[in-house]
């Protein structure tokens, strides 16, 4: 079976955890942050995740339709919004 990951998060610890998953299979690996959206980070955070072989996506709902299995790595303080 095919695993396509996707990270909500994509900070410190969900950089990290992108690229060793990414590494570790040969399958899609995703990531949406609310970086990603933001005009001043945005497209510095997006090209730094395309370098790395994570595909940025747009929201949660565009990585939820991809992935085939959702990982949190936002800040404890957020866990709940992303739950």
């Amino acid at each position: 079976m095919e695993f396509k990951i996707g990270l909500v998060g994509h900070g410190e610890v969900g950089k990290i955890f992108a690229s060793g998953l990414r590494i570790k299979t040969a399958n899609w690996v995703g990531a949406w942050d609310t970086k990603f959206n933001d005009p001043a980070l945005g497209p510095e955070e997006r090209a730094f995740a395309s370098a790395q072989g994570v595909q940025p996506c747009d929201s949660v709902a565009d990585l939820s339709s991809r992935a085939t299995i959702l990982m949190s790595a936002v800040t404890a303080s957020n866990t709940l919004a992303v739950a």
